[in-house]
């Protein structure tokens, strides 16, 4: 069927998505992507400045994502930091996405989170983000309406992508970006 992308969260990676994929793919040819520094993307600090994940820049990263695939037209499905990457890209894309769907989107507004905002400050935002996703009372809410009902497996799978050097790197450089998420520049 017709292709839909699926971008997540900050600190979050593609599984955020697992419960969502079999339902979709009985009707569109799915796609989870992880985010630069996310989950399972491979992306590694390049030698020179490392890649500042903003609206711009995730915006990019998924235009070349749909030329790799050579998909010309796509539905975009973002959640929190993917859906202002996918409100991005559409803005500078029209012609190219189907539809829209923004679930808890950053960018709809000046205030930024007290979450993000906790997040930015050097060294907090590490231990923030290293605390367990299915924790009901901090974060598990931040990715799941029922973190309980959640299988396990996933929530350890989310928590190993979250810790890695990798991710924790990028999730820092982008919540001290947090300005940037506060609105569509950059």
């Amino acid at each position: 069927g017709p292709p839909v992308v699926l971008l997540h969260g900050l600190g979050a990676s593609s599984l955020t998505w697992a419960a969502n994929i079999p339902a979709l793919a009985a009707h569109h040819a799915v796609y989870a992507v992880d985010a630069p520094g996310h989950g399972d993307s491979g992306w590694a600090p390049p030698s020179g400045p490392p890649l500042e994940l903003t609206p711009a820049v995730g915006a990019n990263v998924l235009g070349g994502f749909l030329d790799a695939l050579a998909i010309e037209h796509t539905a975009l499905a973002g959640s929190s930091m993917g859906g202002l990457v996918a409100l991005r890209y559409a803005l500078d894309h029209p012609g190219r996405v189907t539809h829209l769907l923004l679930v808890d989107s950053a960018g709809l507004g000046r205030e930024t989170s007290w979450f993000l905002r906790l997040a930015s400050l050097p060294g907090l935002g590490r231990v923030l983000f290293a605390l367990p996703v299915g924790t009901p009372h901090m974060l598990g809410h931040r990715y799941f309406v029922a973190p309980e009902r959640i299988d396990p497996a996933l929530l350890r799978a989310l928590q190993r992508a979250r810790t890695a050097q990798v991710a924790g790197s990028a999730m820092a450089r982008a919540t001290r970006l947090a300005g940037n998420l506060a609105g569509i520049r950059g």
